[in-house]
């Protein structure tokens, strides 16, 4: 596996603009959010934080979690871990659409 580095640098560069692209759609449309998607707005809204910041902070503490559980953790997951919150964020941006405020 090791002997494609270019490849997997690719298909790890693709899978963060898809999963982003892919995130702020269903997000924009309010047609729901998954449990982490759901955390970083609730993040972000009660914080002030920008989603960039809020999802990544998100992500770094699940791989910290699951590192210090006992499993894995690579190079590809560490870049996954900071680039999908800015990724999303500028997918926001890209596709003109956000998270929905809740109706008070």
């Amino acid at each position: 596996m090791k002997d494609n580095l270019p490849g997997q640098v690719l298909y790890l560069v693709l899978a963060v603009l898809v999963m982003a692209g892919a995130t702020a759609i269903y997000i924009g449309v309010n047609a729901g959010a998954g449990p982490r998607d759901s955390l970083m707005i609730a993040v972000a809204r009660a914080t002030g934080l920008s989603v960039r910041v809020a999802r990544a902070g998100i992500e770094i503490a699940v791989v910290t979690s699951g590192w210090l559980l006992g499993g894995p953790v690579g190079i590809g997951t560490l870049a996954f871990a900071l680039a999908i919150g800015p990724a999303v964020q500028t997918a926001f941006r890209i596709f003109k659409v956000g998270p929905q405020h809740a109706a008070h």
